[in-house]
């Protein structure tokens, strides 16, 4: 019995002495502070089966199918005849559509057909205004 009250105040002198030595620590962020998080979480893209937008093959690929349509958009003299068109055309509403049409001016500005170019340019940029819109909205 006296061994276990000489060992019961052997712990209750060292746990006064960890009490002291902890307040006498100095505060800073050591000391204070503690992990929030034990493990980090790399996130991995997904795999995209479908072609993105973004993609240089889906641009060539939608530009050579599209080519017609895009070029009748190019040429619309007003604001409500383009937007009828592209309400009747949703899939043309796109990046791919937008880089087309600029890729013709810079053609058109090249053969010097001053004029056809800036009416495609005021139609590519009305493309790209509604693209813009549609980012904003999202």
């Amino acid at each position: 019995m006296g061994k276990l009250k000489k060992q019961d105040a052997h712990f209750k002198k060292k746990e006064s002495e960890l009490l002291k030595k902890e307040r006498l620590t100095p505060w800073n962020v050591d000391t204070l502070s503690h992990d929030g998080f034990t493990k980090t979480i790399i996130n991995k893209p997904k795999k995209q089966s479908k072609k993105s937008p973004d993609d240089e093959s889906f641009s060539t690929e939608f530009m050579n199918k599209h080519e017609e349509e895009i070029k009748k958009f190019g040429m619309l003299k007003d604001y409500d005849a383009s937007s009828n068109f592209l309400r009747h055309r949703t899939h043309l509403v796109c990046e791919a559509t937008a880089n087309y049409l600029t890729i013709w001016c810079i053609t058109l500005e090249c053969q010097e057909k001053h004029d056809l170019m800036k009416h495609v340019a005021r139609q590519t940029i009305l493309m790209q205004y509604v693209l813009e819109l549609g980012k904003q909205l999202n």
